[in-house]
C-alpha cells in the first residue's frame, strides 16, 4: 500500500478515484488546511501512514508556475529524506491535477495537445474558461465533478500528452 498525502479536499477526491482506476492500494491524506510546507505536520502524517501499513509515501506538491512553491518542495524533500530516507518521496506536480484534466478533449471540449505548455500553467483557470465556452458551466471544484475528471480521464491520452503524469504513474511503480 502507498501512501499519498496530498494539499486539499479536491487533490483527494481527485487522487484517490484516480488510483482506484489504477488499481493501486493507496491511503490519501490532506495537509490540513493545504499546510503542505508544514514539515513538522506533514512528517507526522507520513509517520501516521508508514506505521498504518503503508510501505512508501508519496507527497505532492502543486507546483502553481511559482518558483517560490519550487524551492520550499526542494526543502520539503530534503526535509523528508533526512527523516524517512527512501520511503518518503515529495512529487512536485506539474501546475496541478487539473493539467492532466487539460490533455483529455473529451473532458474539457478543447485539444490541449501540451497541456504542460506554460502558457497553461494555470490550468484551473484554462479549465474554467473552457468548461464555460463548451459546457455553459464554470468549473467548481466540488468533490464529485473532481471525481467523475478522475473516472472519465483518458489515462493513454494523460500518459501522451503529459511527462508529470508519466513520472507520477514511475514514482507509484506503475510502468506508463
Amino acid at each position: 500500500m502507498i501512501g499519498l498525502i496530498v494539499e486539499g479536499q479536491s487533490d483527494y477526491e481527485f487522487f484517490r478515484r484516480l488510483c482506484e482506476r489504477l488499481r493501486l492500494r493507496t491511503k490519501v491524506r490532506v495537509a490540513n488546511g493545504g499546510k503542505i510546507f508544514d514539515e513538522d505536520q506533514v512528517a507526522t502524517l507520513c509517520e501516521v501512514l508508514l506505521s498504518d501499513g503503508c510501505r512508501r509515501v508519496v507527497v505532492i506538491v502543486d507546483e502553481h508556475c511559482n518558483d517560490e512553491r519550487k524551492q520550499s518542495a526542494y526543502r520539503l524533500r530534503e526535509y523528508l529524506r533526512e527523516q524517512f530516507g527512501k520511503q518518503v518521496s515529495v512529487f512536485l506536480l506539474r501546475y496541478a491535477f487539473e493539467t492532466w484534466v487539460l490533455a483529455d478533449p473529451n473532458l474539457v471540449g478543447a485539444n490541449i495537445t501540451n497541456p504542460e505548455n506554460p502558457k497553461y500553467c494555470r490550468p484551473n483557470k484554462v479549465l474554467n474558461h473552457l468548461l464555460r465556452k463548451h459546457r455553459g458551466a464554470p468549473y467548481l471544484k466540488a468533490p464529485n465533478r473532481v471525481r467523475s475528471f478522475a473516472d472519465q480521464l483518458d489515462i493513454k491520452l494523460a500518459q501522451q500528452r503529459c511527462s508529470s503524469f508519466r513520472d507520477f504513474k514511475r514514482l507509484l511503480g506503475l510502468h506508463p
